[in-house]
């Protein structure tokens, strides 16, 4: 199975792969699947990614900070070392009141 995404059989702190930018939302591909992935993303405080929902059942692990993540309209606030699932297709967004770092996992509904 191809995947696409960052070098495979190798070690890395997170830190070395994604970091902020003032004003925006980063992103890296950590690994890509046709049923999934698994991806960074590093949210500087005041950014915010639009309501959206995907056919994917998400899985937000925070790495530093703390996300607000609306979820069918109800807000969570999950922080360093705690993760969030959010249920495929629910309208869900982020606000970044705070920076944080997320991994997030995908897998196909």
């Amino acid at each position: 199975m191809e995947t696409k995404g960052i070098e495979t059989s190798k070690v890395f702190d997170y830190k070395s792969l994604i970091d902020y930018k003032k004003g925006e939302v980063v992103e890296k591909m950590v690994t890509f699947v046709s049923g999934g992935g698994v991806e960074l993303k590093a949210a500087d405080a005041g950014t915010e990614i639009a309501e959206h929902s995907v056919p994917f059942q998400a899985t937000l692990y925070v790495l530093d900070g703390e996300a607000a993540v609306t979820i069918e309209g109800k807000t969570y606030h999950p922080h360093t070392g705690q993760l969030l699932v959010v249920p495929a297709n629910a309208h869900h967004s982020l606000k970044a009141e705070q920076r944080f770092t997320v991994l997030l996992s995908v897998i196909k509904a």
